[in-house]
């Protein structure tokens, strides 16, 4: 009894297989590698704005801004995203000082666009880079 039980799991495990490479991913994840010397604070929303304003109201109080991060210096970080909304509306990834995140005002850092760099990111662009961003 024992051997035909093991005998089913295997079948089993084989008939499940592994997963199509090549199937569409929901859910992946963006890496951001910080090589800088300094922390980031990372925002990401989807690219709904084809211009390059920063929204006005604050991104830790706007519902447009997804979700944010810091990102200490030397080390990188992982985020879950949906690939299906990335495929959909594509991705803006702005990284920014920490310091200028926790000393200056979101009024002052859009007037002056206090962005280190900004990303626009299609699901195609992120396939290229493999899925991941660095800032030196």
């Amino acid at each position: 009894m024992k051997n035909t039980t093991y005998l089913f799991l295997a079948v089993l495990l084989i008939c499940a297989g592994c997963p199509d490479q090549d199937k569409f991913d929901p859910d992946r994840e963006i890496r951001i590698v910080n090589s800088s010397a300094i922390d980031l604070v990372e925002l990401r929303t989807v690219l709904l704005q084809n211009d390059t304003l920063l929204p006005i109201s604050s991104p830790f109080t706007d519902q447009n801004f997804i979700e944010s991060a810091t990102i200490v210096s030397g080390l990188k970080i992982s985020i879950p995203v949906e690939s299906e909304t990335i495929s959909e509306y594509g991705l803006m990834l702005y990284l920014f000082s920490r310091d200028t995140i926790e000393q200056v005002s979101w009024e002052r850092i859009v007037d002056e666009y206090l962005v280190l760099r900004r990303y626009d990111l299609t699901l195609e662009d992120l396939e290229a880079m493999d899925w991941t961003v660095e800032y030196k």
